[in-house]
């Protein structure tokens, strides 16, 4: 059979038919190569209007996906990386009557007892602790703390020097030793990570007194105030164990122990919702790391925590009377563990990292450090596995690890004075 001549225009109408299909499969993928359905032009629709804030497609970038691919200059093509997962929410158990609160897995001492919601019959935090222990954690501003510059994080190593602390009953564990050497790891890491960081002491020589602490990283200018100690019964008793932190209770509020309440302001009152945030981050990643017992965040007035003029936290590393805390701090490696999650913790709170399911922070890794940063030496590390030395190892920051001389004229400061009096005093001279 003969074919039939077809119209010129009979045949210029099928190639530009068969151009726009070959045109249209090529614009987006599409699963087994068939050309994409309404429903998946739909689901790319919703994907990006439900994209994580801060990473919405612009008008530019929705535009381009309907843009034609020349395959000879597309690359291979990959899957797409997974959205990342939205920060988790805040989880908080309030018990009716109750004065302790699970924050993000966290044991918390509350100001008062929990309140009584009459509609949900649940417990709820009273007003007080709404605003001074709710708000300072759920607002917490997910930005660095200082920009421009490296944080400045003062470490307090308790007692020191005649001061030994807490011992354990065979005497062979010694606080002020054991304290010392986990801050010296804090401190490695710390710089490790792009901090700038001071001691109150750098080795089991001297004592420094309680007032002088603070004053030493007041005159420094210090973003962050960190104690460390070991905690111990009075009496011996070995039931007792576990973490916990400190910080300062607002004016008015009695202490988590009980006692007078005061409705003095003291000095660390002016950071009571920060010092809230730092204490939280560093008993939250704390627990974590060395696997201790969560005896929450509780509030004292402490002396270094009622003088710091900024950020303060006291943490007790576990109980030195208790044998299953000494498993801990008698190893380099439960030490490391201790100093690494206060790390975290102090990462958390300065760059802002404090909501629920961040990752922890590395030794290192400064992705969320502050802009400007000057080189420095590589931290020297505490070995794992070596015995506990009454002098540790640091980097070395001369002069920035000396703690900074007191006045040559101490009666421009009483404060400083009295402390040179009780110092001469306590010497002997």
């Amino acid at each position: 059979m003969l074919d039939t001549p077809r119209p010129a225009s009979l045949t210029l109408l099928s190639i530009l038919l068969a151009a726009l299909l070959l045109g249209g499969c090529a614009t987006t993928d599409a699963p087994d190569g068939g050309c994409p359905s309404e429903t998946n032009d739909v689901a790319i629709a919703e994907a990006a209007t439900n994209a994580p804030p801060g990473l919405e497609a612009s008008p530019q970038e929705t535009a381009s996906t309907n843009a034609p691919i020349h395959l000879e200059e597309s690359p291979p093509q990959l899957a797409a990386p997974p959205r990342p997962a939205k920060p988790r929410p805040w989880t908080m158990e309030f018990k009716h009557g109750y004065q302790t609160a699970v924050i993000d897995g966290v044991r918390v001492f509350l100001l008062e007892p929990a309140e009584l919601d009459p509609k949900t019959r649940k417990g709820r935090p009273s007003p007080l602790d709404y605003k001074n222990t709710v708000c300072p954690l759920v607002n917490a501003t997910p930005k660095p703390l200082v920009e421009g510059r490296p944080v400045r994080v003062f470490i307090d190593p308790g007692h020191g020097g005649a001061d030994a602390g807490a011992l354990s009953q065979d005497r062979k564990l010694v606080e002020s030793k054991v304290v010392l050497d986990i801050a010296k790891r804090l401190a490695a890491y710390l710089t490790q990570t792009g901090f700038d960081v001071r001691l109150s002491r750098q080795d089991n020589t001297v004592s420094p007194l309680l007032e002088e602490r603070t004053l030493m990283a007041a005159r420094w200018k210090a973003d962050v105030f960190v104690s460390i100690h070991i905690n111990a019964t009075g009496d011996g008793d070995a039931s007792a164990y576990g973490l916990e932190t400190f910080i300062l209770p607002p004016a008015g509020s009695s202490s988590t122990y009980g006692g007078a309440t005061s409705a003095a302001v003291q000095t660390g009152n002016g950071n009571d919702v920060r010092n809230m945030q730092l204490g939280f981050a560093i008993q939250r990643r704390a627990l974590k790391t060395s696997k201790l017992a969560d005896r929450g965040l509780r509030r004292a007035r402490f002396a270094v925590l009622r003088e710091a003029s900024m950020p303060a936290a006291l943490v007790e590393c576990g109980f030195i009377s208790s044998p299953r805390d000494r498993k801990v701090l008698n190893t380099a490696e439960g030490r490391e563990r201790l100093a690494r999650g206060i790390f975290q913790g102090i990462c958390d709170y300065a760059f802002g990292t404090l909501a629920p399911g961040r990752p922890a922070h590395e030794p290192g890794r400064k992705g969320a450090a502050p802009a400007a940063q000057t080189p420095r030496p590589a931290a020297t590390q505490v070995p794992p596995g070596s015995a506990l030395p009454d002098k540790v190892v640091v980097p070395d920051r001369a002069p920035a690890w000396v703690p900074p001389p007191l006045p040559e004229n101490p009666q421009e400061d009483p404060r400083l004075r009295k402390i040179r009096e009780d110092a001469a005093k306590a010497a002997g001279f």
